[in-house]
């Protein structure tokens, strides 16, 4: 034997008990050479197939780096990362989406912090994780964990359907649409995970299902939907078809003198009268209608089957058998009332707000006005070139709201009277705009009760009354930061800083000088003044002849002076 070679095998010289052990200790050497051998070979195995894959993923990496900008063969290399560690460049606050294959879902993503504690990222359907990256995030390691929806799913239910081409079977949690067929269909889920069964209608629009129960039990409906929480060999039975049978339907009201508050029902879309009658019935899965007169009637209580139900618009309700509708009504008010004015050319009175111009007719003298005690607002406007002196509700003076429009809520029995002049506008100003089309987007002319008067470019003449004070106007346009307002040669502030809106209180005689080009140049007219002969000269810069002038401003040899008679 060589005593360096262990794995030598020993001569056999003898046949006795020496002998037979000679034989064990020969076999367990050989046994020894080949586990030797087989070891060998794992090894250099192993060295050769992890050199592989880390080659390929280097070479993917290296994609990755250089090859960012084109988009065919990043998605390429994206394609090809292969299990274990891959690093990723991504932009600056860009983001990973982590998609599973068909067939498969994320069980966990998970982000290593640098203080070593894994944070669960959030997944999508059990298939989709979106993960936005910060300066943060970076050299932090993010881990997958994924698995096989078909080995995961090993609880299951058996689902019983009628008529499976109008009934559409989801899992919840994981958005995936199970195939139905017609009888019993065994559907797995993952346990604590899909817990949740969606059941609905195949096609947009059809009738709701009939009928779904749960081990026996009928499961509510929500939106025309079924969700249903299965346990281990639940069985769910789906009816989609309605039986054939006819369902009674009864209304019942809380006196004979609301019925009218049903303005129309109508039956699968088509609408009929004979629903009071003792015998009248549909068919079950009909649609039926009903639109309720809220104008003239308040719907107190509204109950289906005993069960009370809000009413919104129409009330739209599939009949699936005997079906009792409970009316607890009454029927609006009238509130009459009286309003009497002195002349009624003078004023408009509306039925609610102004603007929906729902005029009521009324008269010189004594007036009643019967509205619904659910609309009995009245708005009263005086007419242009008119105006409320006086208005009492039931003896007491009332106010107008700053356009000019009392508004009054009617009362049984109210007395309203009401006492207008119209305006006498015997005053007079004038009102100069350089030119108004600089306003581009627009300008206004206000007197107190908001009325509008026209105005254009050059000299206005303004007639007006003390009531109509104050005026105010506005100029709006792209440029306007020049814009100069005059009051008989008085610069006038405007309302607030900056601004290009403007109050101002006129007196007879007053001159009013807009420019939305700005200053016109007075000094260079000034200059113009030289000789000892009278010059005179508008605000605006053009000569007046003649030796008589109206009331106004004027530069008299290149002074300004304001002429009052």
């Amino acid at each position: 034997m060589n005593e360096h070679n262990i794995d030598a095998q020993l001569t056999k010289t003898r046949y006795d008990e020496i002998g037979e052990l000679i034989d064990v200790l020969n076999e367990t050497f050989k046994k020894k050479e080949e586990i030797i051998k087989s070891q060998k070979t794992f090894s250099s195995d192993v060295s050769h197939e992890l050199k592989t894959p880390l080659a390929i993923m280097k070479g993917y990496l290296d994609v990755l780096k250089w090859g960012k900008d084109d988009e065919k063969l990043l998605e390429e290399a994206i394609e090809n990362i292969k299990n274990g560690v891959n690093e990723l460049t991504v932009p600056q606050y860009g983001s990973v989406q982590i998609e599973a294959k068909d067939g498969s879902y994320l069980t966990r993503v998970y982000k290593t912090n640098k203080d070593g504690e894994a944070v669960a990222q959030s997944i999508s359907n059990l298939t989709s994780c979106n993960i936005y990256l910060t300066d943060a995030d970076k050299n932090l390691k993010f881990t997958v964990k994924s698995g096989v929806l078909a080995d995961a799913r090993t609880a299951s239910c058996t689902v019983k359907v009628d008529d499976a081409t109008k009934v559409k079977l989801e899992r919840f949690e994981s958005h995936t649409v199970v195939s139905l067929q017609n009888g019993d269909n065994t559907v797995k889920y993952i346990p604590n995970v899909e817990k949740t069964l969606i059941i609905g209608n195949a096609n947009y629009g059809d009738a709701p299902l009939y009928k779904v129960t749960l081990d026996g039990t009928e499961v509510e409906s929500s939106g025309n939907q079924f969700f249903v929480t299965p346990k281990e060999n639940s069985v769910i039975s789906i009816a989609a078809n309605y039986p054939d049978v006819d369902c009674g339907v009864k209304f019942n009201f809380s006196s004979n003198d609301v019925k009218g508050i049903l303005a129309k029902v109508t039956v699968n879309g088509e609408e009929v009268t004979n629903y009071n009658d003792a015998n009248f019935t549909v068919k079950a899965g009909t649609k039926l209608a009903l639109t309720f007169d809220k104008t003239n009637y308040a719907l107190e209580s509204f109950k289906v089957n005993n069960v009370e139900t809000s009413v919104y618009g129409t009330f739209e309700y599939l009949v699936k058998n005997a079906t009792t509708f409970d009316i607890k009504a009454r029927k609006y008010a009238t509130i009459k009332a009286t309003l009497n004015v002195d002349k009624a050319e003078n004023i408009t009175v509306y039925h609610g707000s102004s603007y929906n111009n729902k005029v009521i007719a009324i008269k010189d003298g004594e007036n009643t006005i019967e509205l619904n005690e659910v609309s009995s607002m009245i708005q009263i406007k005086p007419n242009s070139g008119c105006k409320i002196e006086s208005l009492k509700v039931d003896g007491n003076v009332k106010t107008a709201g700053g356009d000019g429009i009392y508004e009054i809520n009617l009362a049984e029995g109210m007395k309203i009277e009401i006492t207008t002049s119209a305006i006498v506008r015997d005053q007079k100003a004038i009102v100069y705009i350089d030119d108004i089309s600089l306003a581009n987007y627009g300008f206004n002319f206000y007197r107190s009760d908001h009325s509008t008067v026209p105005m254009q470019s050059g000299e206005n003449t303004l007639m007006f009354s003390a009531d109509d004070n104050v005026f105010m106007f506005g100029a709006y346009g792209n440029d306007l930061s020049k814009m100069l307002v005059e009051l008989n040669g008085e610069k006038v502030e405007p309302a607030y800083g900056g601004g290009t809106s403007y109050e101002v209180k006129l007196k007879n005689g007053d001159r009013l000088e807009i420019r939305l080009s700005g200053p016109n140049g007075i000094d260079e007219i000034e200059l113009q003044s030289t000789n000892k002969n009278t010059v005179v000269y508008r605000i605006d810069g053009t000569r007046v002849k003649g030796a008589t002038l109206s009331p106004g401003v004027y530069i008299i040899n290149g002074k300004k002076t304001i002429i009052n008679k």
